[in-house]
């Protein structure tokens, strides 16, 4: 607490009483099949709540058919209440508050998802989707603000704390704020106040439905990062507009999904985006707690930013999939122990697109926790084992079997744990890596393993030992001829496409959401021919079958085919 006294103090905003500044904000996992909760999606956040979390979010929640579609956490209906219950129940449970985000995409919606032509403020070719978006009449406008009332009145009846009102990355209301989008002539359309309109009546009907003592909030995009539309000045303008309407709490994010500004990748600095809620904050005052968002990755950055007053609260999502305990840990003063998010994305942000469940490449429970329990049960009799190799793989291996309370010794031959990882982030400029021999040796410590460095592992001295079991874990690397051009092809093929970039154009999801399956074998004496003969690849195997107005390149830029720099 004396390390962290901002970050663990208690915060009360409207009727809610958070215990510590900690915010897990909305997170599309995919584990809600049809949009019900599931016992997956509970026993996720009962595990945050448990790790000590202040405030859990969950979502985005469609409030109507128009939002996102099937795959998502769906509030539009009444018979969604009682599996919304589960997750207050569950949160509650252990101390933490837990609300819910109203998602309305708007243009951002595919209309594979949802089955019908998206809608936005007016009529334009999404630069998320590339799906065709009509404008809506006015009674669609009205419609869809009361469905954001009634959904956060079944949070309420669900026993909820609080509703985030989505208001951030792209989506519907982003799409009435920009000038760039909005091309409306009657009041909702011109001049700022009137762009501002249907995002601020949709916090008033929010507000009148739900009553003064609920809490409610609103996510907003600090900076849309997209030429011609809103800048981190009317993001500031917008949210003191909301704190008018009626809004208790302001989570400020980075810009649209469609941006080419990095967002959440490494490429973005550790708590980047800090100024964006800096510059809300100011606008707002003192009594309007404030949320920061992006990149927040450790409880000292944390408390540096609340130090600082660039907000009151920090919102810190993958770090709490990477390890739900982080704030237990914070709060012991153990912050060495922290199970670090290291900005990869190969569990989390990739698995989103393939419509994958998410899960998190350094916490491999994140996702299956009402499967694999936490505590690994204790072994009996307890042995000796040895564990060879110091790399990511090694270490585990030794946490894993002193957890159940086997005495570990750890051989490794360099003078450090590992591996391959301790190089790593220096050659490719990711130094977030270095976090995983750091947690990982600090936690062996802990377990009372005993590491041996600058040591061979032989035949002798592993005997030596006495072991009951031998766990080999090193690494060779891996040597691969590279062949020269006159020799054969040194360029990668795909079955749909000659060149890399017809392969990473018929992979695209943003283009083309719905899986097919390739009924085609591999061209003879292809790569994938020969690994589907060594049995190593099933045949067919899956892909995605582009439209025909695929024209975007790599999702993950993005950026379109046709506006990227020749070279």
């Amino acid at each position: 607490m004396d390390q962290y006294p901002l970050l663990l103090s208690p915060l009360t905003i409207n009727q809610m009483t958070l215990r510590n500044r900690i915010v897990m904000p909305a997170i599309h996992l995919n584990y809600t099949p049809g949009g019900k909760v599931s016992d997956q999606l509970v026993a996720f956040y009962a595990e945050r709540a448990q790790g000590g979390a202040g405030l859990l979010i969950v979502g985005g929640c469609v409030i109507n058919d128009m939002s996102g579609g099937p795959v998502f956490v769906s509030i539009k209906s009444d018979g969604d209440i009682e599996g919304l219950s589960r997750l207050a129940e569950a949160a509650h449970d252990h101390g933490a508050a837990i609300g819910v985000q109203l998602y309305m995409a708007g243009a951002y919606a595919h209309r594979a998802l949802i089955g019908q032509q998206p809608i936005s403020s007016s009529p334009h070719l999404s630069g998320f989707t590339k799906d065709e978006a009509r404008a809506m009449t006015l009674e669609e406008i009205s419609q869809v603000q009361d469905d954001f009332a009634r959904a956060a009145v079944r949070a309420k009846k669900a026993g909820l704390d609080m509703v985030e009102i989505l208001g951030s990355a792209g989506y519907l209301i982003c799409q009435f704020l920009s000038p760039k989008i909005n091309q409306r002539e009657d009041k909702y359309g011109g001049s700022l106040d009137n762009r501002m309109r249907f995002g601020l009546e949709t916090v008033a009907k929010v507000r009148s439905a739900v009553g003064p003592e609920f809490c409610v909030g609103i996510r907003i995009a600090g900076n849309d990062f997209i030429p011609g539309s809103h800048t981190n000045s009317e993001a500031a303008q917008f949210a003191q507009a909301c704190v008018e309407a009626g809004v208790d709490m302001i989570n400020v994010t980075g810009g649209w999904h469609e941006t080419l500004v990095p967002q959440i990748t490494s490429e973005l600095p550790a708590a980047g985006f800090s100024y964006l809620a800096r510059g809300v904050k100011r606008s707002v005052g003192p009594a309007v707690p404030v949320a920061a968002s992006n990149r927040i990755h450790g409880p000292g950055l944390a408390e540096d930013l609340l130090t600082r007053g660039d907000a009151d609260l920090v919102c810190m999502c993958r770090p709490l999939l990477a390890d739900p305990e982080l704030p237990k840990k914070t709060a012991a003063g153990r912050p060495d122990l922290i199970r670090r998010c290291v900005a990869c994305n190969q569990g989390c942000f990739d698995a989103i697109p393939q419509m994958q469940p998410v899960g998190c490449m350094v916490n491999p429970r994140a996702g299956r926790e009402a499967k694999v329990p936490a505590t690994a049960p204790k072994a009996s009799p307890a042995q000796t084992v040895v564990v060879v190799g110091g790399g990511p793989a090694g270490c585990q291996a030794a946490i894993t079997a002193a957890q159940r309370g086997h005495r570990v010794v750890l051989l490794e031959a360099a003078g450090q744990l590992g591996g391959q990882v301790a190089w790593y982030p220096q050659a490719v400029e990711k130094p977030d890596f270095a976090s995983i021999p750091a947690w990982q040796g600090a936690t062996l410590k802990e377990l009372g393993v005993e590491v041996r460095l600058y040591t061979q592992a032989d035949a002798e001295s592993v005997a030596a030992l006495n072991p009951a079991k031998v766990i080999a874990e090193g690494r060779s690397p891996r040597n691969r001829p590279i062949t020269s051009r006159s020799s054969g092809p040194r360029r990668p093929r795909s079955w749909t496409g000659s060149s890399p970039r017809a392969a990473t154009r018929s992979r695209c999801w943003r283009c083309c959401p719905s899986w097919a399956r390739a009924s085609a074998a591999p061209p003879a004496g292809s790569s994938s021919a020969r690994s589907s003969a060594s049995g190593s690849r099933p045949t067919p195997r899956l892909r995605y079958r582009p439209s025909k107005k695929a024209a975007c390149g790599p999702w993950w830029t993005g950026r379109s085919n046709s506006s990227r720099p020749r070279r």
